[in-house]
């Protein structure tokens, strides 16, 4: 259904990143361990870890660079019958629990710093003003729970309502 899956090379396997766990192959059924990660561009990552190598500068060719670019979802787009987000966006997704939510890259512009509970877990979700940079926390420090607001001048940067610290 046009559902970006990752193939196995080792196994013959394919997995689904919705589902976490291999669909097919000898490993079918097997969980991935979902880490944590960050979705961001090149030049972001570059910039907020200058020291980063990397292994095979052909790696920068991104083989489903047409797939990521496609609008279509489904076969035939006919998979696509919510109309809340346009097919393919990008989001920050989070699983706690039982429950899962997506917050789209989207929301940067109007919304750059998300104060939010999932499953009784509080969360600060922030953009970066690339437009393309999203990342989910707890946001829990030392036993209490923090509220944050968007820097009034600097737009990569938050303030905490308790402490008023950037």
């Amino acid at each position: 259904m046009n559902v970006f899956v990752m193939y196995d090379l080792a196994t013959d396997s394919l997995w689904s990143r919705i589902l976490c766990e291999a669909i097919t192959g000898p490993l079918r059924g097997t969980s991935l361990v979902v880490l944590d990660n960050l979705q961001t561009t090149w030049r972001t990552w570059r910039d907020l870890h200058p020291g980063t190598l990397i292994l095979d500068e052909q790696v920068r060719n991104d083989s489903y660079a047409s797939y990521y670019h496609n609008e279509d979802s489904g076969i035939h787009d006919s998979f696509n019958d919510d109309d809340r987000l346009p097919a393919k966006s990008a989001v920050v997704g989070l699983i706690i629990g039982r429950t899962a939510r997506a917050y789209p890259l989207a929301l940067a512009e109007q919304h750059p710093v998300i104060n939010d509970r999932l499953d009784e877990t509080p969360l600060l979700v922030t953009f970066g003003s690339d437009g393309q940079t999203g990342i989910a926390s707890d946001r829990r420090l030392d036993g209490r729970t923090v509220t944050f607001d968007p820097h009034p001048s600097d737009p990569d940067a938050m303030v905490d309502r308790e402490t008023d610290s950037s």
